[in-house]
């Protein structure tokens, strides 16, 4: 039954593809990049699978396709006259396909994606800084009852302590940048101004767009300094007929032989006939024409 059901979606995405403009897909370019420019449109990758497969945002979740749908275009919205601490453009991350629920909401909204602006999420775009999770630093202090003691900080409370220590009490160590993952080009994507941007010390940290885990396919934002950072790409839109081709190799796989399904020299391969269980062959090649002439449009 499984060749049934294989060779009924190819005759479900040949009429899909044909008649729908929701198979039209874009295909993100080979390099990332780290600066953004307002107007244009982008891939976001997330960490790449265990098996090393890029993984794509589209929706709430993660694709291994080659291609994006236009839920997985983004466009960064300039968020007019707002800069951050350090004079950076503030943005809205808009879903370029959408015209409802298109911007990514503020953390702690109830649903991930929102159509007012007025709950949606201001961000800034940086390229992130790889640091050691294992730093340590030795913090003297006092307890309670007066007494010294020395406490062993490691990672984000190592820099942030080894910073005041050096700053007359004041942290100088950037948090909006900071991760623990290593890869090139990174970036974060990150609110513009910290948890607690009134904090003396400056030592709040920031909410981030969060990325994958290698086991997970969901996206997420919070503080998470080992799932923080972004590879972005520009994107093309493909033609009707690459799109097209897109859809028919990201489900059967590129060269997809449709003959292969009746082909009597292999395993389980589907036997034409006019018998219960069996394809009629006259369908048969109706479908392969179509489907080979949709290939050479």
């Amino acid at each position: 039954m499984k060749q049934v059901y294989k060779l009924l979606a190819s005759a479900a995405v040949v009429l899909v593809g044909v008649t729908n403009l929701s198979a039209r897909n874009w295909s993100p370019a080979t390099n990332a990049v780290t600066q953004i420019e307002a107007g244009k449109k982008y891939a976001l990758q997330g960490i790449v699978s265990a098996a090393g497969n890029n993984r794509y945002l589209q929706g709430t979740a993660f694709t291994e396709k080659s291609y994006l749908s236009s839920d997985g275009v983004f466009e960064f919205v300039p968020v007019e006259g707002v800069k951050d601490a350090a004079d950076n453009q503030v943005y809205y991350l808009k879903v370029s396909g959408k015209t409802k629920d298109q911007y990514v909401s503020v953390p702690g909204n109830k649903t991930f994606y929102t159509s007012s602006t007025n709950r949606a999420w201001k961000v800034v775009v940086k390229e992130a800084v790889k640091q050691d999770p294992q730093k340590s630093y030795d913090w003297q202090t006092t307890k309670d009852n007066g007494g010294d003691t020395t406490i062993v900080l490691r990672g984000k409370d190592a820099y942030v302590r080894e910073s005041m220590a050096d700053n007359d009490g004041v942290n100088k160590f950037d948090l909006s940048t900071l991760t623990f993952t290593d890869r090139n080009d990174a970036v974060v994507i990150v609110s513009y101004q910290s948890k607690n941007p009134k904090k003396k010390e400056q030592d709040a940290e920031y909410d981030f767009f969060l990325t994958n885990e290698a086991g997970d396919l969901s996206v997420n934002k919070g503080t998470n300094y080992s799932k923080n950072v972004w590879n972005i790409f520009e994107v093309e839109e493909n033609n009707a007929k690459t799109s097209l081709n897109n859809v028919l190799d990201a489900t059967f796989g590129e060269g997809f032989d449709i003959d292969g399904l009746v082909d009597a020299t292999k395993k389980d391969a589907y036997v034409l006939g006019t018998d219960i269980g069996q394809y009629d062959a006259a369908s048969m090649l109706c479908l392969k024409t179509f489907t080979l002439r949709l290939r050479l449009l």
